[in-house]
């Protein structure tokens, strides 16, 4: 029997097993037999969604350790929510732009916080314009991923750009109301 990818994301989460339409970029499968790219923005679970609510916080995740001190910073806040890391990808290779790592390394290190990843992968040639668009369209599929679609008020986006305030700026304005 062979699932297609619409199964999959009606299922919810990647099975383990390799399969060729998974749209989970293989999440479950070990990272040395890992061979899905990801084509359209998914959102990759930890755990089984249970009944969560509250805000949703939004970590933009390069894999750095900018990333991770936003994430200990956010923490420290204690506040109530659920977190999902998001990482844009260079589509054609499945690598995350901003450290040029493998995206395995990213869903290694989501894993290993607890942390939901929302992947999105970026067209080949990603202007300013296409970048915004795919991320928008990530983030109205993670809101309904979680249930929170309609509820975009309780969507705090996070930024690890700590010296790198134009870059933050430009994102914050780009993003405002997507």
């Amino acid at each position: 029997m062979v699932f297609t990818e619409e199964t999959h994301r009606k299922r919810g989460f990647c099975c383990g097993r390799k399969c060729r339409h998974c749209p989970y970029g293989h999440w479950n499968v070990d990272a040395t037999n890992r061979a899905n790219i990801v084509q359209t923005p998914v959102l990759c679970r930890v755990r089984k969604a249970a009944g969560e609510s509250g805000p949703v916080d939004v970590l933009f995740w390069s894999g750095g350790k900018d990333s991770y001190l936003a994430l200990l910073r956010l923490r420290e806040r204690a506040e109530g929510g659920r977190r999902t890391v998001m990482v844009t990808t260079h589509g054609r290779d499945g690598v995350v732009g901003e450290q040029h790592i493998p995206v395995g390394r990213v869903m290694q290190q989501a894993k290993a916080l607890g942390l939901d990843l929302m992947l999105v992968p970026l067209p080949d040639e990603c202007g300013n314009e296409a970048y915004v668009e795919a991320v928008g369209i990530a983030l109205g599929r993670l809101l309904e991923d979680v249930g929170a679609a309609g509820h975009r008020s309780e969507c705090r986006l996070v930024f690890g750009d700590l010296h790198l305030q134009d870059i933050r700026a430009w994102r914050e304005d780009c993003l405002k109301g997507r």
